[in-house]
């Protein structure tokens, strides 16, 4: 949506997660409103059509201009780390009957989603292995990390879904937030900014984590779990890409497939 002065992204979501997602929409630096659904909205042909749950809003922010996909350097995680902490400072606590499954680590449904992929024929050897350690991995922890306290949190720190501009970063796409603790966000984010070459890059990962912890401290028992929770998101995302057929997603495995098994490779040496 534009008008002659701004462009605008436009989300439809449940009333209880969409004041909340503005909060943290107002704190990644865009101007927002959560409003109502009206009795008729215009669908793309011109007509009209009722909504069949009155029980959403909508979510109207402005967009953020500036370069993607963000090229990673000290400067860019320094400002990510900062910016993420402010988002999860902001973001409201969730029950435990609120949290999602799959996405989430430790889970009940992330297990059987692992178990699933450790069995796929579609997998290569060396990929079942690599689950099949993800999830001796991740058991280790899986009382720990359930003990963390949940907040909704963004899910989906790329560099495809940042982007950077006179003011620094700016994060975008939050369409798929989801209950989980903070860490599962600064995993993805150390993921995918300090291992993009296939190895976490100490200068990135320790700016990232720096510039996070200068706005809202992260104990040392949590960032003890971080590699944990990067295998267990890079085996979650590994199964994901075999299940999807998509042109789209095809193109996304030849540039990232083979980035994203290396990390995953040497995150699991480490526990060996």
């Amino acid at each position: 949506m534009s008008t002659r002065k701004s462009r605008y992204v436009v989300r439809l979501m449940y009333a209880d997660q969409a004041y909340a997602v503005a909060r943290l929409l107002l704190a990644a630096g865009h101007s927002t409103i959560a409003r109502r659904v009206p009795s008729i909205i215009p669908t793309l042909n011109g007509e009209f059509t009722v909504p069949a749950d009155r029980k959403r809003r909508l979510i109207v922010c402005t967009f953020l201009f500036g370069s993607t996909p963000v090229e990673p350097t000290v400067k860019v995680a320094n400002q990510l780390g900062a910016l993420l902490a402010r988002l999860h400072q902001v973001s409201p606590a969730v029950t435990d009957e609120q949290t999602p499954t799959g996405r989430d680590l430790a889970s009940a449904s992330w297990f059987q989603a692992m178990r699933t992929a450790a069995a796929d024929h579609r997998a290569t050897e060396i990929e079942r292995d690599l689950t099949s350690k993800a999830i001796d991995t991740v058991k280790a922890i899986g009382s720990t990390y359930s003990s963390l306290q949940r907040i909704l949190i963004h899910g989906d720190i790329t560099t495809r879904n940042l982007t950077y501009n006179e003011n620094g970063v700016g994060i975008f796409d939050f369409g798929g937030v989801i209950s989980a603790p903070r860490l599962l966000d600064v995993q993805g984010a150390l993921a995918n900014i300090a291992g993009l070459a296939g190895a976490l890059q100490p200068s990135l990962a320790d700016s990232l984590i720096e510039g996070y912890s200068e706005v809202w401290p992260l104990p040392e028992t949590e960032q003890a779990l971080l590699k944990v929770a990067m295998v267990g998101d890079l085996a979650r995302i590994m199964a994901w890409i075999r299940q999807s057929g998509s042109s789209r997603t095809r193109e996304w495995i030849r540039t990232e497939k083979t980035y994203r098994l290396r990390l995953l490779q040497g995150l699991l040496s480490d526990f060996d």
